[in-house]
């Protein structure tokens, strides 16, 4: 019963289908002001675009990548309450307890902790529940 709850569980995916793609970590670069970055998406933009502006070219750049940013960042915090969560429930059960990480849930969060709505206080949590 609980394999069965495991095998639904949805993938997540943040893709970029503009041009050149943009991954999320870029992304986060980019929405933290990382001007290489962004003059490199800025310039290929404007390539793609004849006849774009620079600011105009910027701004679809920068909108782009916050909105990335964003959707990583959702994905990060609904992983984090997803582990709370195991983790609070897991309080009762006796004895010692040990969380294995997939390859999938940590190599899709990379948002930055402090950017993502209660992060800060998952540690506090993680120590009051266990």
């Amino acid at each position: 019963m609980a394999l069965e709850r495991l095998v639904k569980v949805r993938p997540y995916s943040v893709r970029d289908f503009e041009r050149p793609t943009m991954t999320e970590y870029q992304a986060l670069l980019v929405s933290n002001y990382d001007h290489d970055l962004t003059d490199y998406f800025t310039n290929a933009t404007m390539r793609l675009n004849p006849g774009l502006t620079r600011d105009a070219a910027e701004s679809l750049v920068t909108v782009r990548a916050r909105a990335l940013a964003q959707q990583s960042g959702a994905v990060a915090t609904n992983t984090l309450i997803g582990l709370e969560g195991l983790i609070k429930s897991a309080k009762s059960l006796p004895g010692r307890k040990l969380i294995f990480s997939s390859p999938v849930v940590s190599s899709s969060t990379i948002a930055i902790p402090t950017r993502a709505a209660g992060c800060n206080e998952l540690p506090a949590r993680q120590r009051a529940a266990v």
